[in-house]
């Protein structure tokens, strides 16, 4: 029964995603959802792009040991931050904590 739903759920998703209602202004415009689709994904890649830019030539300077790193985009990505500071693990020592964007 699970799979015969599926099956037709996955067989009436073309159908009903063949157009989506777009409003610019005072104007509709019935577009593809592909279109939609296509719009959503290049500005998402573009925003991930800009991000992994700016964060990772960013170099932080331990508080301990004070040697500085380049952190990687997942650190950078999934670390607390406060300001200019995030938490990462040292890579020359090995402390986690706050370190201070350089």
């Amino acid at each position: 029964m699970k799979r015969a739903s599926l099956i037709s759920l996955a067989a009436s998703v073309p159908l009903l995603l063949s157009s989506c209602d777009a409003h610019i202004g005072s104007k509709h415009i019935d577009l593809p959802w592909w279109v939609i689709v296509l719009i959503i994904a290049s500005s998402v890649g573009i925003s991930l792009f800009a991000a992994n830019h700016e964060i990772t030539k960013n170099k932080y300077k331990c508080k301990e040991c004070g040697k500085t790193f380049y952190p990687t985009m997942r650190q950078a990505v999934f670390s607390l931050h406060a300001g200019d500071e995030r938490v990462f693990k040292c890579p020359h020592c090995g402390r986690k904590g706050f370190c201070i964007k350089q």
